[in-house]
């Protein structure tokens, strides 16, 4: 479920998101029909909390985005963890598929030459 409720954005004067509110229930689908630069890219931003809200809520699943509440306090949530895959190719082919973390915990020099070793 996604739901926000009177949520504002804006970019220095110009107002994107002027008090939008919709509530998207599970296995429903939406289309927001809309002229460019109305808001659809900032509110979908907004949701994955790579924007910050300006006011209003938002909440996936039943979890406030980028926010908890404790009693009538609201924190915002600073530490973002964002997981990444990546895959190295060479000519196609898949020569280094992993978690960064197993990629980047090798001195440089070692990384590299592992690297080079593949490729050349």
């Amino acid at each position: 479920m996604v739901k926000a409720e009177t949520v504002h954005k804006r970019f220095g004067h110009l107002k994107i998101l002027k008090g939008f509110s919709i509530e998207v229930q599970r296995g429903e689908v939406v289309w927001l029909l809309v002229v460019s630069g109305l808001g659809k890219s900032t509110f979908l931003r907004c949701i994955n909390h790579l924007e910050k809200l300006d006011a209003g809520r938002l909440w996936v699943d039943g979890h406030m985005v980028g926010y908890k509440q404790i009693g009538d306090c609201i924190y915002e949530l600073r530490d973002h963890q964002v997981c990444v895959r990546f895959v190295i190719m060479d000519d196609g082919k898949i020569i280094e598929d992993g978690a960064p973390a197993a990629f980047f915990n090798h001195p440089r020099e070692e990384r590299t030459q592992q690297f080079l070793s593949k490729i050349l």
